[in-house]
């Protein structure tokens, strides 16, 4: 359970970095 909490944490983070990067890529 601790290993997934971890890992899901560094999915999440991840996940929104790509979010970040995709919704800059479409705003220019």
């Amino acid at each position: 359970m601790v290993y997934s909490t971890k890992s899901l944490a560094v999915l999440h983070l991840t996940i929104s970095k790509r979010k970040k990067k995709n919704y800059l890529n479409v705003k220019q």
